[in-house]
């Protein structure tokens, strides 16, 4: 089923990240036809210093799967 990958900075507790996932969740399922109860979520805390490097340089390479807001307005 559906898994859903979020990347951020540092700094959300552990109960903001599970309100984020649950939000996610609640979400996406209509959408992809699943229940809620079959998606997961991983939360990847990135520190500043490394956004670049870790998801700016990843997602250039991958801009075929890349999905931004004004890409899908």
């Amino acid at each position: 089923m559906p898994h859903i990958t979020v990347e951020m900075l540092p700094g959300r507790t552990p109960e903001v990240k599970k309100a984020i996932a649950k939000e996610v969740m609640e979400r996406v399922a209509p959408l992809a036809k699943v229940p809620a109860d079959s998606i997961t979520v991983t939360i990847h805390d990135i520190a500043k210093e490394d956004w670049n490097q870790v998801v700016e340089e990843r997602n250039h390479k991958d801009e075929e799967h890349l999905y931004t807001y004004e890409s899908v307005k």
